[in-house]
């Protein structure tokens, strides 16, 4: 671009903005359209002119456009932007709820079954409420034998006593990994390899998850 028409574009950005921009604020905003001398040039010709206003920040220039002659709205104009504004908000945020809710549901289409997937889930559901139903009638026709309430009990006695053990052992096998650990100067976790011992982390089970 030729100084004039450069000129314009520094004019015009200043104008429709109305806000402060440093140097490379200027040559950022015209997109492409000015160098860093010719934006140099423009800036310092405006400011001479009194269109700018500027102000000195150490080796940086912040220029403004001069507020005196520009347009000032009137209450009323203001009255009718505030509305406009609110009126957009509204939309907006209407917008974002359709957005959330579209998102939502399309969250539900990825997770439901393909088309395609359908048949062998129905014929798998079918399978499994087969089962089902034989399981029940053979409950409910008496060939499959109950245990008794005294067969419980004796039962959930009998799992109790083991259980106590089972602490009891796990109790003790610790206290002599411990010892054994305190002498031998080695982790218990060397010892229980060493020894090659299953423990319950070992083999992957919870005393209170039975």
């Amino acid at each position: 671009k030729d100084e004039k028409e450069a000129r314009q574009v520094v004019l015009d950005l200043f104008k429709k903005t109305n806000r402060p921009f440093n140097l490379q604020n200027v040559i950022d905003h015209s997109k492409g359209q000015l160098k860093k001398a010719m934006a140099t040039k423009c800036v310092d010709h405006y400011e001479k002119k009194g269109d700018l206003s500027v102000k000195v920040n150490g080796k940086t220039k912040i220029w403004w456009i001069n507020q005196e002659g520009l347009e000032v709205l009137s209450k009323e104009e203001l009255k009718e932007i505030d509305v406009e504004i609110k009126e957009l908000q509204e939309e907006l945020a209407q917008v974002r709820s359709e957005v959330t809710q579209l998102t939502n549901e399309k969250a539900k289409l990825l997770k439901a079954p393909k088309t395609e997937d359908l048949p062998a889930q129905i014929a798998k559901e079918r399978a499994d409420l087969e089962k089902k139903k034989e399981k029940l009638e053979s409950l409910q026709s008496g060939s499959v034998k109950l245990c008794t309430m005294d067969e419980k009990k004796e039962a959930l006695k009998s799992m109790d006593r083991y259980l106590k053990e089972w602490r009891l052992r796990k109790r003790l096998t610790k206290e002599i990994i411990d010892k054994i650990s305190e002498s031998t100067e080695k982790k218990p976790a060397e010892i229980i390899d060493d020894l090659g011992i299953d423990t319950d982390e070992i083999v992957g089970v919870s005393i209170d998850q039975v």
